[in-house]
């Protein structure tokens, strides 16, 4: 809204109310280590709907159970408010400020009654959970900026303040021991508990900003940034940040005799970034005890900083015949300081501490490819190929190495390539046997590993249940052996990698009249996944690789063979697979009514129509035996019961008024 020639204001709000009810946590785990042959759909002999234990074994029970027998409920509200103002007192000068408001509410209900059948102690006679949270936070800045031009010369400068507070409470209260049933009320417990947190965090930032662009051949722009935060240790209070980059539009030089280029640039940028620690991560930390007594938990660190990125990139960007667009870019990034969990020794009396430890250097290669294949009135086609591929090394690490990460399957220390996975492994040739072990008394079963088989004997020939004597070290036969080392450990080697190979895309989008077809297909070639769902249905023997149903006699295998594989659920080579996968991410087709069919719908306003279908997540081919490789994070890639993703599919219409 303009308040005058100069002076400009705009508002902006949005309120949102939701209600939800969770899913139990281990829903999924239940769901997937049910036998294949029980019924989840009978009912219990307590009257619930649904049966609560139907396997015999009593694995797990069936999670139909307690989704019918809980009421798991979270209600949602979020308030935004913003508004801007500038002012204009001259043309080449314009100052903008901007406060903004956040409110986010969440209420939290749990109930499971007293009564019902469960496997989780706390809840042997009924829970009641109530939970209360509000974060709030409020934004403002200030900025001028300054533009101006000489000849063939046109700059621009900002300069900008600007503030941030953020405060965040939580309450809940439990009550457990329920004296009634049917009675979802905090009071009707006899064992009451109560826990609350706090959050304040405040953070401030000034930077100037300018740009040059010389007869838009030449172009730079530079930034410095001042930020404070209280997250920051208090003797790393602020820390300064920069930014510049410079391009060079060759195809605008009056010497440029390429006719079939209309595009060429040269570019190079290089900036710093600071990731900030999480609140909590300075302080140090204590856990109350059921007595009241306290524990030492995360010691503190008045010295914890940012880590702190440095990015150089360079690229190439093309423009063939106005049809072909190429991008090529080369990125390095050293990433000092780090924060890290170090664990402490015992005589600290806590048992980790938030540093700044190691040196994390990536280099990351990528190319995009766009070409407009029909350009025809009434019909265009346009591709697009996107290819790219990353490497990430710990180059130093000035702390004892450790192990990290779900079942501890990574290592932090110098000279280590983020997502190499370490874990135990089988032995697969008679040539890591122990010096002076008879290696004609092994063979190399079906499954690729070393067994012992006994003198003259043959791993076909079902001697399950015959041990090894006076070879110096205990061996099953048929059963597969753990690789040890020099203290008869298990032995901790490299058995795979998440990083692939790299990864490409490919796009496509048709506009043929009013009817418009796109679709995006992504793919990742090489890395490996850990199936650590798998390994935990071997502990029951619930997973396909131990069904023995439909194989030849002689190739059967007894428990006690996958109870070896499963190895007390460490992590070992046995379950990692190859991650190569390529998936339909997407396909949307479009329909835009034409304008002759609006007419009769003018009267009401509506200036346009389009119908529209979205499929997302549609197929998956892979040879993962699980249900989906692209699990975890890129550098961590363990499928430990991770919910697989969805397919959607979701049709509408726009109205444009």
């Amino acid at each position: 809204h303009r308040l005058g020639a100069n002076l400009q204001f705009s508002f902006s709000g949005y309120h949102m109310r939701s209600e939800r009810q969770e899913l139990p946590d281990e829903t999924f785990r239940q769901l997937v280590q049910q036998a294949p042959d029980v019924d989840l759909l009978r009912r219990d002999p307590d009257g619930t709907r649904y049966i609560f234990e139907p396997d015999p074994q009593g694995v797990t029970p069936n999670p139909l159970y307690e989704l019918v027998t809980s009421r798991d409920d979270e209600n949602r509200a979020r308030s935004l408010a913003s508004t801007d103002l500038r002012w204009s007192p001259v043309g080449w000068v314009s100052i903008d400020g901007n406060l903004s408001y956040d409110r986010s509410d969440r209420l939290t209900s749990f109930y499971f009654p007293r009564g019902r059948n469960t496997n989780v102690a706390s809840w042997q006679d009924g829970v009641v959970h109530r939970g209360n949270g509000l974060t709030t936070a409020l934004n403002g800045s200030v900025s001028t900026q300054f533009r101006g031009s000489w000849r063939d010369l046109s700059t621009r400068l900002t300069l900008r303040a600007l503030t941030e507070k953020e405060d965040y409470e939580f309450f809940s209260a439990r009550s457990s021991g329920l004296t009634v049933e049917g009675v979802p009320d905090l009071n009707a417990g006899t064992i009451q508990t109560v826990s609350g947190s706090t959050q304040e965090i405040a953070a401030q930032g000034y930077f100037a900003l300018t740009n040059f662009d010389y007869r838009g051949r030449y172009i730079a722009d530079a930034l410095v940034r001042r930020d404070g935060s209280s997250l920051f240790g208090p003797e790393e209070r602020w820390h300064t940040y920069y930014r510049g980059s410079a391009a060079w539009r060759m195809a605008e030089e009056p010497w440029w005799t390429f006719d079939a280029i209309d595009e060429f640039k040269l570019r190079y940028s290089v900036g710093t970034a600071g990731g900030r620690p999480s609140y909590g991560d300075r302080f140090e930390t204590y856990s109350f005890t059921d007595g009241g007594g306290l524990v030492k938990q995360t010691l503190g660190n008045r010295f914890l900083k940012p880590e702190r990125a440095t990015e150089h990139e360079m690229g190439l960007d093309a423009i063939i015949r106005n049809r072909v667009s190429v991008q090529l870019s080369h990125a390095r990034v050293r990433t000092e300081d780090q924060l890290i969990a170090i664990p402490l020794p015992a005589g600290f009396g806590f048992s980790s501490q938030w540093q700044n430890a190691g040196t994390v250097e990536g280099r990351t290669w990528e190319a995009t490819v766009e070409a407009g294949v029909i350009q025809r009135p009434g019909l265009q086609w346009t591709l697009g190929m996107v290819a790219d591929r990353s490497r990430h090394e710990i180059t130093e690490f000035n702390r004892r190495c450790f192990r990290t990460g779900t079942g501890s399957a990574f290592f932090r220390c110098e000279g280590e390539t983020l997502g190499t996975m370490y874990g135990t492994r089988f032995l697969r040739s008679a040539a890591e046997l122990p010096e002076g072990t008879p290696a004609n008394q092994f063979q190399t079963n079906d499954d690729g590993l070393l067994v012992w088989v006994g003198e003259g004997g043959n791993w076909r020939n079902h001697q399950w249940g015959t041990n090894a004597s006076g070879l110096g070290a205990s061996y099953g036969w048929g059963l597969p052996i753990l690789a040890v080392d020099e203290t008869g450990s298990s032995a901790v080697s490299r058995i795979g990698d998440s990083n692939p190979n790299f990864n490409w895309g490919l796009s496509s989008n048709v506009q043929w009249g009013n009817l418009s077809l796109y679709t995006l297909m992504n793919a990742q070639v090489g890395g490996e996944v850990y199936n650590r769902t798998n390994q935990r249905m071997y502990q029951y023997f619930d997973s396909g690789d131990t069904d023995q149903a439909g194989r030849p006699e002689e190739l059967k295998k007894t428990t006690d063979y996958y109870t070896v594989l499963y190895a007390s659920n460490l992590i070992n080579e046995w379950f990692v697979e190859p991650a190569d996968y390529m998936k339909l991410r997407e396909v949307s087709l479009r329909f835009r009514v034409p304008q002759g069919g609006l007419d009769r719908l003018g009267r009401v306003g509506i200036d346009g129509l389009t119908l529209f279908v979205i499929g997302r997540n549609l197929f998956t081919w892979s040879a993962y035996s699980g249900y989906d490789p692209e699990v975890g994070t890129p550098l961590q890639r363990i499928d430990d019961f991770v919910y697989p993703q969805f397919r959607t599919l979701t049709t509408g219409l726009e109205i444009r008024f």
